[in-house]
């Protein structure tokens, strides 16, 4: 049997969290799981719900909301917002990143970023054309 750790850590840590994903990784999940979402200004965030309201009270979708104001809304809850290339800067573990793709559309510029990350990363998508075009580069 494999343990996957959803969030990371995400009881004893922030979900989603540098720490979180790096405990999880230390206490010996096969792999740390995370969601990977787009703000309106095109950042890629690492962040579970579609919606900002269970963290922040604020009733919005992430798609809606930019980078920064998304930012500021989690900090004023005492949450951090980790972005995708925080999570390639700072996680150094080698357990894999098990990314949640929540993309309405998975274009290869997107696939070549997860490749050049330096992150073992696997892969879990909805769309059958997203599998085909992460499993073809």
């Amino acid at each position: 049997m494999k343990l996957i750790a959803h969030r990371g850590a995400s009881l004893q840590k922030q979900e989603n969290s540098i720490e979180s994903l790096t405990y999880a990784a230390q206490l010996g999940a096969y792999a740390v799981e995370c969601d990977i979402r787009q703000t309106k200004d095109e950042e890629y965030v690492i962040f579970h719900d579609d919606n900002l309201k269970r963290l922040t009270g604020i009733d919005a979708e992430v798609s809606d909301v930019t980078f920064l104001e998304m930012k500021d809304y989690l900090a004023r809850n005492g949450y951090k917002l980790l972005s995708f290339n925080d999570l390639a800067g700072n996680y150094k573990e080698k357990t894999p990143v098990l990314l949640h793709i929540k993309l309405p559309d998975i274009n290869p510029d997107f696939v070549h970023m997860l490749k050049n990350s330096g992150l073992n990363i696997i892969c879990g998508v909805q769309q059958p054309e997203a599998a085909r075009l992460c499993s073809s580069l």
